[in-house]
């Protein structure tokens, strides 16, 4: 029987424009991204991108641009992952952003 456990995937905080690893969905499981909060902190202009690998290539997806500091955005793009798959984030700058992944976690 499947179990199905709210969680918290990934939060923090970042000042570059590294591509980061934020959470790899363990063996046996499927993770369901719900929410993606990002928020600014320097006042730059920027863009965010979560990255997810998809059969070798990178998937690209684009969660905010920003205009000033202290804006925020949230995305609920209810997206499956199996297991093995990397949720990654990048900004396109190196300027701070802080950022929090939740969703659900599900046992198979």
């Amino acid at each position: 029987m499947a179990t199905l456990r709210a969680t918290q995937f990934a939060i923090g905080t970042f000042a570059d424009a590294s591509v980061h690893d934020l959470y790899t969905v363990p063996t046996g499981k499927k993770a369901i991204l719900k929410s993606i909060q990002v928020m600014d902190y320097t006042g730059n202009s920027g863009i965010i991108n979560m990255r997810v690998d998809v059969l070798g290539t990178y998937m690209v997806i684009p969660i905010a641009a920003y205009s000033g500091a202290g804006a925020w955005q949230e995305r609920r793009p209810w997206i499956v992952f199996n297991a093995g798959q990397i949720l990654q984030i990048q900004r396109t700058d190196a300027h701070g952003y802080t950022f929090v992944l939740c969703g659900s976690l599900m046992t198979v």
